[in-house]
């Protein structure tokens, strides 16, 4: 069984966008070297596919739900939610809003897409998406409506 340790050090990395370069690094190449010309319009679709989702999460939606997230300061002041005080918050204490997930968005979208050109992978991208959907909640800076919701306006996108 795993350690809380490891579950916490998992998290952490699938969460990380700084982690998110890691799959582009070997997926890019691939795509290219298998595609060859098919590859600008994989390729193209997925930047395309990210300059949808995330000004729509980050700048449309967030803005006008203003929901703040379960590790929001502010719910700390005069002890207002207590039952949050016994929550692990794994990336500390964030000021932004939460609703919609916007990596839940991002990262099903693309998965959608890449299913679309790959189906044999189908299976492997909706767990890796749903393993960082999941992740936003585990770290603390989501609640499982977010990322409910990011995940199906990102499928939508996606197809």
């Amino acid at each position: 069984m795993f350690l809380p340790w490891a579950l916490d050090s998992f998290f952490l990395f699938i969460t990380s966008q700084n982690n998110g370069i890691i799959p582009l690094v070997i997926i890019i190449p691939l795509i290219i070297i298998k595609e060859k010309k098919g590859a600008l319009l994989i390729l193209g679709l997925a930047v395309l596919t990210v300059s949808i989702t995330d000004p729509l999460c980050c700048r449309l939606m967030k803005p006008f739900f203003h929901r703040l997230r379960p590790c929001h300061p502010s719910y700390f002041v005069d002890n207002v939610h207590m039952f949050l005080s016994e929550a692990h918050f794994l990336l500390g204490l964030k000021r932004s809003c939460s609703f919609p997930s916007a990596h839940a968005m991002n990262i099903w979208a693309h998965a959608i897409l890449f299913s679309h050109f790959y189906p044999s992978l189908q299976i492997y991208l909706f767990i890796f998406a749903g393993l960082v959907a999941i992740s936003r909640v585990y770290v603390g800076v989501h609640y499982p409506i977010d990322i409910f919701v990011g995940s199906i306006l990102g499928a939508i996108i996606g197809y």
